[in-house]
């Protein structure tokens, strides 16, 4: 379920990708309320006054390094692949 890549491809056999908002995890995490309103205009809503707070986004917890790097090396090309696919590279390691 984490080659995102492969997923999005399938979508986008039906749907054109203007009509995706593609969001990283890390700018919601970063400034909850200027990613918001970057869904708010993608959706053409009206702004809605939502308050944030540290506990909405999840946390996980440390791993083995020999893990991290498996799955760092995993996932390298597919990442690649979402990257030029979506021209933005989210710098995942």
């Amino acid at each position: 379920s984490g080659i995102y890549v492969d997923q999005l491809k399938l979508w986008l056999n039906y749907i054109p990708k203007n009509q995706f908002l593609i969001i990283n995890s890390d700018d919601f995490e970063n400034d909850q309320n200027k990613t918001f309103k970057e869904v708010e205009v993608f959706l053409g809503i009206d702004h809605m006054n939502i308050k944030f707070s540290k506990k909405n986004v999840g946390k996980y917890s440390s791993i083995n390094m020999e893990t991290r790097n498996r799955l760092s090396n995993f996932f390298t090309s597919y990442n690649e692949k979402l990257y030029s696919l979506l021209n933005q590279n989210y710098g995942w390691k």
